[in-house]
């Protein structure tokens, strides 16, 4: 009897001892590979960019036009052109003090620092059904996206451009925009805005440069 009992007390602490260290060595196999796994996963490459997603995002960039191009609105289907002999104004004719008697209707100005600049601007609808166009869908920034106070009461420009025009089918009309800029001003560009993205701009080098208007004589 003392054999068996010693015997019995034995295999128990054997089964004792194999659930606490494992027998056999299959669960460190399992995390073996398990390990293997995630090494694999870690070291798989990324995707690399695909000529489409290149597509993508220069097609997404606006063209950048020299004065005198065109381009056709994907949107609306209007015809724009920006006319290449544009004008910058040392003087308006409503600048301050320029004219006797008038009513000031730029009074932040600065002929000292600023110019007018005036743009003609071409529009023709070759669709086969009305389109509307504001003439507040063009901007005048700089490099950084920085925009320039619009002109819109001066004679040079007509304030009765300034509303939202509409041009029949096979119409075709020319509107001006203003805009007051440094004289200093390099690589600024006027931005088509129809929907607040821009869809196209042209590239002014100089305001300096640009040919100047004149002053106005006064009034008398």
């Amino acid at each position: 009897m003392h054999k068996i009992e010693l015997l019995l007390r034995v295999f128990v602490v054997a089964l004792a001892a194999c659930a606490f260290v494992g027998c056999g060595g299959q669960p460190e196999e399992k995390g073996e590979v398990k390990e293997e796994k995630e090494e694999a996963s870690n070291t798989a490459p990324s995707p690399t960019p695909t000529k489409q997603d290149g597509a993508a995002k220069a097609a997404k960039a606006p063209p950048e036009l020299a004065l005198g191009g065109g381009m056709t609105d994907p949107r609306s289907g209007l015809e724009i052109a920006v006319a290449e002999q544009d004008v910058a104004y040392d003087v308006p004719p409503d600048a301050p003090g320029s004219l006797k008697g008038k009513t000031n209707a730029m009074p932040s100005f600065d002929p000292t620092s600023e110019r007018l600049l005036v743009f003609e601007v071409g529009i023709s609808n070759p669709t086969d059904h009305p389109l509307s166009l504001h003439p507040e869908a063009f901007t005048l920034e700089d490099a950084n996206g920085n925009r320039f106070d619009r002109v819109i009461h001066s004679d040079v420009v007509g304030a009765g451009t300034y509303r939202l025009e509409e041009f029949l089918p096979g119409q075709s009309r020319s509107t001006r925009v203003g805009f007051e800029a440094p004289r200093d001003g390099q690589d600024l560009r006027l931005v088509f805005r129809p929907a607040g993205s821009a869809v196209a701009l042209w590239i002014i080098p100089s305001v300096g440069e640009m040919p100047s208007g004149g002053v106005p004589a006064e009034a008398g």
